[in-house]
């Protein structure tokens, strides 16, 4: 998932600029996802794909 909060001081373009891994729980319609965490937590509001990125292990 995409970060939107602004980087904490001191990291700069260094810092991380995706947050996650997270699970696809649900399609609330097409190119709009809910998300869990990896304890299982639901993330709240549905993500658009547009903020999202696959994950690879």
């Amino acid at each position: 998932m995409k970060r939107v909060l602004v980087q904490g001081p001191g990291l700069g373009s260094f810092g991380p600029k995706w947050d996650g891994p997270y699970t696809i729980t649900g399609i609330v319609r097409p190119g709009t996802y809910q998300l869990s965490d990896q304890d299982g937590r639901n993330l709240g509001l549905p993500w658009n794909a547009d903020h999202l990125k696959r994950f690879y292990r």
